[in-house]
């Protein structure tokens, strides 16, 4: 904008709409009156056919004057900056993001070596799929994840180079006390020549990472010309992969008796894959479904809501409607039996948060509520009268509790008239709803909303069944018609810990390192497309269809703090950079807003 200190004039753009090429020179673009004086000008160029022109390249020498002024030199520049020769584009001239596609990145606490992992759904790679195998030119790959839709690989849908190696490492967690029982558990695929190998590594601490073998063994050796790594037993040690594709199986590592793990609070794993320089190429390692496990002094249950061991507080998700469901075996009750369970709840209650049990017995195809006033299931939980807490709720010592039981209590349910004696296939379930708002039962502590611990079913005193809910595989859990779902199995007391992962937040991002951070339970920031039956927001994105918002197809998340993190940007020595983006926010006056921070050290 060129302006005329008396009459404030702003000179129009009178050159081309666009550039294109890797030069272009234009003239009289700008028109400006001979008797003007020039007091402000700035050019904004559009990012329509321009491309991330990377960090650029500089060659600095000694502090000498005379730097540079001899020779010959092309394709560079001199006098961009002091005592340097430009070798290649600077990012002074710009870095710009059109969000035009998506791909799968791993999570952002995951990180590699050797560049050969990606995270991807494996129903995408194509081939020819028989049951849980697909076909491709070099090999046999998963069909589909071992959990959920995301795994990890080594160069999805391509052969593995001969004579390459990386690893994929996990994020570090700490270690529980007292160890007993502490296994860490995983799901894996590979197809791998006979003479190629993956294995597991792992540290304590900032130790070094050290080879480990799982429950059993490695099924087979590696080739002799690989290196040994710290902890392996020598020349061709163990490892999976014998030239056959795996399918998907489990394999367990027990951690109990590890050298130096009673004193390390720290622990991390990592995959590494090394191929020989004279193999088959095959597809090579897929890996998901994680599981990290320790029993300690500790019991377990199954808990829909929030637990936090390192804050005062925490909150369940909003708009939650999770089933947890169980077998259970109705074949020797009898006339005014009863299921018997323990539990405990912290939940808003009234019309908002409540919870319900439900018998099935043809095998969860329709449903009966037990612990409401009516058998009906045609409404959600929530909506139902007699939804524990509700307004209150007598307990069966006499006392009445709003929205906490105070600690497990035994809560007992009539078992429908109809269902007494079956012996066909027969589930109950424990579902939790939520609303739109207050997330915690009062008062706010560090564990919110349903835990089971066990059920029995009961004639006149006498237990006939009893079920205890203390391991991981004991029942399943699911989001009701997509609904959240908070439900997860907990080892709660003295050195209880259960970790269970599956890769699921490996988000569908631009590619060159853009990663979002969200609160658990919530949306929070997502990329995609622009739902068209959400009508609160933008209609369109400014550029392409793509791009990032606080919940493309809602509102946002009450109680949120969630972030989005740019790549790293190099900023030359002397230049003068500026950060631009194109936004559209509406938000709740004076309470919630968004704000942009920088970062010179990496974000730490």
């Amino acid at each position: 904008m060129f302006s005329n200190v008396a009459a404030a004039a702003t000179s129009v753009w009178n050159g081309p709409s666009s550039l294109a090429g890797a030069t272009r020179n234009i003239s009289d673009s700008f028109e400006v009156p001979g008797n003007a004086t020039v007091i402000d000008a700035w050019l904004h160029v559009d990012e329509s056919g321009y491309l991330e022109d990377g960090a650029g390249i500089t060659w600095s020498g000694e502090d000498v004057p005379s730097n540079f002024s001899a020779g010959q030199f092309d394709d560079s520049l001199m006098g961009k900056f002091d005592g340097a020769m430009s070798l290649a584009p600077d990012s002074a001239i710009s870095n710009i993001d059109t969000f035009n596609s998506a791909t799968l990145q791993l999570p952002i606490a995951w990180t590699q070596t050797g560049t050969l992992w990606e995270a991807v759904n494996p129903t995408g790679l194509g081939g020819t799929v028989a049951g849980s195998t697909r076909t491709l030119a070099h090999g046999f790959v998963p069909a589909a994840a071992a959990d959920g839709g995301v795994v990890a690989g080594t160069l999805p849908g391509q052969a593995l180079a001969s004579g390459s190696s990386g690893a994929l490492a996990a994020p570090q967690f700490s270690i529980p006390q007292p160890i007993s029982n502490f296994n860490f558990t995983f799901a894996h695929w590979h197809h791998l020549d006979v003479k190629d190998g993956a294995w597991v590594e792992y540290k304590l601490d900032n130790g070094n990472w050290t080879y480990i073998e799982p429950v059993g063994g490695y099924p087979s050796t590696i080739s002799t010309n690989a290196s040994i790594p710290l902890g392996a037993n020598g020349s061709g040690f163990g490892v999976f992969g014998d030239g056959n594709h795996s399918s998907w199986t489990s394999s367990t590592f027990n951690l109990d008796n590890l050298t130096g793990i009673s004193n390390a609070s720290q622990m991390q794993f990592r995959f590494q894959v090394w191929t020989d320089s004279n193999n088959t190429l095959r597809p090579g390692w897929f890996i998901d479904d994680f599981e990290i496990t320790n029993v300690g002094n500790s019991i377990g249950v199954w808990h829909h809501g929030c637990y936090s061991q390192t804050t005062s507080n925490c909150f369940y998700s909003n708009n939650a409607q999770g089933a947890m469901e169980s077998e259970i075996n109705l074949s020797a009750s009898t006339a005014g039996a009863k299921v018997v369970t323990r539990l405990e709840f912290d939940l808003e209650g009234s019309s908002y948060d409540n919870f319900c049990v439900e018998l099935s017995t043809n095998n969860g195809t329709t449903w009966t509520d037990i612990s409401s006033s009516s058998s009906s299931t045609a409404t959600s939980c929530r909506s139902r009268t007699g939804a524990i807490p509700g307004s209150g709720y007598t307990l069966p010592n006499g006392n009445t509790v709003v929205d906490d039981s105070g600690g497990f209590v035994e809560l007992e349910f009539p078992i429908p008239a109809t269902m007494i004696g079956s012996t066909t296939a027969s589930k109950i379930r424990y579902v939790v709803q939520t609303d739109s708002s207050v997330q915690y039962g009062t008062p706010q502590d560090t564990k919110e909303g349903l835990s089971v611990s066990w059920f029995k079913v009961v004639n006149s005193g006498a237990t006939v069944y009893t079920k205890s809910l203390s391991t991981s595989s004991s029942a399943t859990h699911y989001g009701i018609s997509g609904s959240a779902d908070d439900w997860a199995f907990l080892q709660i007391g003295s050195g209880g810990l259960s970790i269970s992962y599956s890769l699921e937040d490996s988000s569908a991002l631009p590619p060159g390192g853009w990663s979002t951070s969200n609160a658990a339970g919530q949306t929070g920031w997502e990329f995609g497309s622009l739902c068209s039956t959400f009508t609160d927001g933008p209609s369109s994105f400014p550029s392409a269809s793509l791009g990032f918002a606080t919940n493309l197809c809602g509102d946002y998340n009450s109680s949120s703090d969630n972030s989005l993190i740019s790549p790293n940007y190099f900023v030359p020595l002397g230049a003068s950079a500026r950060f631009v983006w194109k936004h559209w926010m509406c938000s709740e006056d004076t309470y919630d807003g968004g704000i942009l921070y920088y970062s010179v050290n990496d974000g730490a």
